[in-house]
């Protein structure tokens, strides 16, 4: 003999168990079957339909949601691509400028080859001829476009080195001497660092109108 059960047309939650039944019966969380039976009421076939009918809806929302996000992706990766670009093109434009400004530093200080070596050489002391021999107590020159970027105190004596020869200065033209020895003066302005720096110094005398100097020289 079979025994065909009726499936129940009114929906009852008398226990949590009952309400989870139903629940998984319409596919839903019990918030939503509570939700709806607040709507419409016990009736299981009009509790299905509002169920179904809120869901197509979101089921239909949360398609775009995905279309859009397959779209949103394409677009970072564009735009990824472009940044790159944008940054490789800002870095060479930016040692593009830095080039052209040591060229112009240079030609500042009038800097050929020999001019440098012979400027670097009269700051230092000796002879160009002796410097260049190797003569006795002559360190031999370094390199004016390899020297470290100093500290301040090696700056202040390679400033006190350039005018120990006893020729005034402006601020200009130390910092062309220290960019062509690749001694850079620290800060966002570095001509105000330098005057600051060189103030504090002892050893040098500012002067409004000719420049730099050494205290005790002319």
């Amino acid at each position: 003999m079979t025994v065909h059960f009726r499936k129940p047309t009114q929906i009852e939650v008398p226990t949590e168990a009952h309400a989870e039944a139903w629940a998984a019966e319409f596919g839903v969380s019990v918030h939503s079957l509570l939700t709806a039976m607040r709507t419409v009421g016990t009736d299981a076939e009009a509790v299905g339909q509002y169920l179904a009918a809120f869901r197509e809806p979101m089921g239909a929302y949360v398609d775009q949601m995905k279309a859009r996000l397959d779209e949103i992706e394409v677009l970072v990766e564009r735009l990824g691509e472009e940044r790159r670009s944008i940054v490789s093109f800002l870095e060479g434009f930016a040692q593009l400028q830095r080039t052209q400004r040591n060229q112009r530093m240079h030609a500042a200080a009038g800097s050929t080859g020999a001019d440098l070596y012979t400027l670097t050489v009269t700051a230092e002391g000796g002879s160009v001829q002796d410097r260049r021999d190797g003569g006795v107590g002559s360190p031999p020159v370094r390199d004016v476009y390899r020297a470290p970027q100093g500290s301040s105190a090696e700056i202040g004596d390679t400033v006190y080195r350039l005018l120990a020869d006893g020729r005034r200065r402006s601020l200009h033209e130390i910092l062309s001497f220290l960019e062509v020895r690749g001694i850079a003066a620290k800060g966002a302005n570095p001509s105000a660092f330098l005057s600051t720096l060189l103030s504090r110094d002892e050893r040098f005398d500012p002067n409004r109108r000719d420049g730099w100097g050494l205290k005790g020289r002319p």
